[in-house]
């Protein structure tokens, strides 16, 4: 199959974006792919954002406009565009940057040659007046090429904004809906992908990345904290504590036949236990006791069949964050684990 005969769907979002939607809309026309759908969701936007949208969708009829009856928020915004889209292959996008002619073009072609289900690039970081931060948002934030691929660090660290990939409709399977904010629709989403080991990365910047006051997640230098590496150990750690509740979430919602609600709620007991230890509440040989039954159940649970390949992922994600999060906590359990606790 030629790539140029593949239709991607390319989901954006806006709210109150008239500053810079036009330059954006114009960048996704002029692509060198044109076989492409622009769905875009506006939720509620009171400036003129709606009557550029409108003007735009009159000239160009891949474009197709959602206008939202009440503010729900991007992460809503972006999940009811992601039921919509029916493509083989999509991308999200956002209303303040602007793309290179060639990227859905490379990141098709990529994604279609290497057969994996999420592929991201480099980006160019902004000003909102287009002067150049930062020719690579990789190096500005410590991506270090394909080592960024590996799951430890994607759990880690969030190594690829939403708007520099292209994802394989397949990802559906793993996630149908979106959970709130603690943790964001495209992280979770390469978050999977890493753990089926289905990612790929291209060191070429294809999106010059806007930084401006009304961003809703900037760009912050791995640098920053060189100096201060206590800060930064205790604000990844409370941001793992709320990926673990979030994930927690997104294992309830995307569980629709309820086949798992035992594997969930011991879920939940598990993370509960290990707070608890490593906040020392309650009776330690208590706590002690009741981890060893909680675990011995999760472990032996083995019976996923390859249709919930998705739900073991991210059950398994929960685990892993778990260790990750409490390694102080899981080391002296190991060592009570010795002794006979009955």
């Amino acid at each position: 199959m030629l790539i140029s005969s593949i239709k991607v769907d390319i989901l954006m979002a806006t709210y109150n974006g008239e500053k810079y939607i036009k330059e954006q809309i114009e960048s996704i026309l002029n692509q060198t792919h044109k076989n492409l759908h622009l769905i875009i969701y506006d939720d509620c936007s009171s400036d003129t954002t709606r009557k550029i949208l409108s003007e735009y969708a009159k000239k160009d009829e891949r474009i197709e406009i959602i206008l939202g009856e009440k503010n729900v928020g991007s992460t809503k915004a972006f999940e009811k565009l992601y039921k919509i889209s029916n493509a083989e292959y999509f991308l999200f996008c956002d209303q303040d940057d602007i793309w290179v002619n060639e990227k859905v073009e490379k990141l098709l072609e990529y994604i279609v040659s290497h057969n994996k289900m999420v592929v991201f690039s480099d980006l160019r970081v902004i000003t909102e007046n287009k002067e150049i931060i930062n020719n690579s948002f990789f190096d500005q934030v410590g991506v270090e090429g394909e080592n960024a691929l590996y799951w430890k660090k994607i759990i880690m660290n969030n190594v690829a904004p939403g708007c520099s990939m292209i994802v394989k409709n397949e990802i559906k399977k793993y996630v149908k809906y979106f959970t709130s904010d603690s943790i964001l629709h495209d992280w979770m989403i390469i978050i999977i992908a890493s753990l089926l080991n289905s990612v790929g990365i291209i060191g070429e910047p294809l999106v010059l990345y806007r930084q401006h006051s009304n961003n809703q997640v900037g760009v912050k230098s791995h640098k920053d904290n060189k100096n201060n590496k206590y800060e930064k150990f205790l604000y990844y750690r409370t941001l793992r504590k709320k990926m673990l509740i979030e994930i927690i979430e997104f294992l309830e919602i995307n569980n629709l036949d309820k086949e798992f609600c035992t594997e969930i709620e011991y879920m939940k007991e598990y993370i509960c236990i290990v707070s608890d230890l490593e906040l020392c509440k309650g009776n330690k040989k208590q706590l002690l006791k009741k981890y060893n039954y909680v675990v011995s159940n999760i472990y032996n649970i083995e019976y996923f069949t390859k249709e919930k390949q998705g739900i073991k992922v991210i059950y398994n994600t929960i685990k892993i964050l778990i260790y990750i999060t409490f390694p102080n906590v899981l080391r002296n359990l190991a060592k009570s684990n010795e002794m006979n606790i009955n």
